[in-house]
C-alpha cells in the first residue's frame, strides 16, 4: 500500500524498508508497515513473472504450436477461477454484454500478446523476450501521458527509463542474432512488444471504463473470451494438422503442466 506520510521518523520506527522507500522518494509514498508480507508479495510475482518465460519456452519447444500451448493455459485457469466462485472462494459477476463488448479488444489483443510471445520464444531466446518486455515501460509511460491523459514522466522516472533504454541497446549491440540478421532477427519479439503496450495502455483505460467488483471478475472475463480467440487463431496458422501427427511426450506433458501452474497463480496482476 502507497500512502503519504511523514519524513521525519527514523529507520527504527519504521522499519528499514519502509524508511528507505520514504526516503529515496521524498517522503511522498510508503511501503506497508508489513513488510514480511510485501516481501513475499513481491518475491512471489518476481519468481512466477521470470519463471513464466522460461517455462513457456520449454513448453513451445517441447510442443511446437504456440496457440494450443496457449489454449491450454486459458482453459486451465478459466476452469480453475470457476471452480473456486462454485465453492464460494471468491465471488465472480455474471457475464453482461455491456461490459463483455469493450473487453473484446482488449481480450483480442491479450491473445495476440500472448501468442507472439510464444512465437518469439520458439524463434529466439529467453534473454530477447526478457529485454523487450523490461522495456514495455518505456513506450506505456508516454502512451499513458497522450492517452489516459496521466501526467508526464518526471526527471527522476525519465531516469529510471533511461537506464532501461541503455540496457536495452547494449544488448541489441552485442546480440550475434541482431549483428547477422539485422531487425528480422526481432521480428516476433518486436510483435510482441508492440502489442504489450497497447494492451497494458488499453487494459487500463478498460479497466477505468468497465468497473468489476474484483480482479477475478476480470481474470475470468479475459480467460474466457480469449479462449476461442485462441483456438480459431490456432486453426488459422494450421496448427490443427500439426496437432493430429504430434506425438505427446513426458516432457512436453510435464513442461505444458508446469505453464499451466504458473498462469494460473500470475493471473490475478492481469488487467
Amino acid at each position: 500500500m502507497l500512502r503519504p506520510v511523514d519524513t521525519a521518523s527514523s529507520p527504527s520506527q519504521q522499519g528499514l524498508i519502509p524508511w528507505v522507500v520514504n526516503a529515496l522518494t521524498c517522503g511522498r509514498v510508503q511501503v506497508s508497515r508489513n513488510v514480511s508480507e510485501v516481501l513475499f508479495a513481491v518475491l512471489l510475482y518476481s519468481a512466477c513473472s521470470s519463471s513464466m518465460l522460461l517455462i513457456n519456452k520449454l513448453a513451445v519447444t517441447s510442443f511446437p504450436m504456440a496457440s494450443f500451448v496457449t489454449s491450454f493455459q486459458l482453459y486451465f485457469c478459466s476452469v480453475v477461477v470457476l471452480l473456486m466462485n462454485h465453492y464460494e472462494c471468491i465471488e465472480l459477476e455474471d457475464f453482461q454484454w455491456s461490459k463483455v463488448k469493450p473487453y473484446l479488444i482488449y481480450v483480442l489483443s491479450f491473445v495476440l500478446g500472448l501468442f507472439t510471445n510464444m512465437m518469439s520464444l520458439s524463434h529466439g531466446n529467453v534473454e530477447t523476450a526478457i529485454i523487450f518486455r523490461a522495456c514495455a515501460p518505456l513506450a506505456v509511460a508516454f502512451l499513458d501521458w497522450i492517452f489516459l491523459g496521466r501526467r508526464f514522466p518526471q526527471p527522476r522516472s525519465l531516469a529510471a527509463l533511461s537506464i532501461l533504454l541503455v540496457g536495452a541497446y547494449g544488448y541489441i549491440h552485442f546480440d550475434k542474432e541482431f549483428e547477422s540478421q539485422g531487425w528480422l532477427a526481432y521480428t516476433w519479439v518486436s510483435l510482441y512488444f508492440c502489442t504489450l503496450c497497447f494492451s497494458m495502455t488499453f487494459g487500463k483505460y478498460v479497466m477505468n471504463q468497465v468497473p468489476l467488483k474484483n480482479m477475478w471478475s476480470s481474470v475470468v472475463y479475459t480467460n474466457v473470451l480469449g479462449l476461442p480467440m485462441t483456438l480459431a487463431l490456432g486453426m488459422f496458422m494450421g496448427e490443427m494438422q500439426a496437432l493430429k501427427s504430434f506425438t505427446f511426450n513426458d516432457v512436453a506433458i510435464l513442461n505444458i503442466l508446469l505453464s499451466l501452474s504458473l498462469i494460473h497463480i500470475s493471473e490475478p496482476t492481469r488487467p
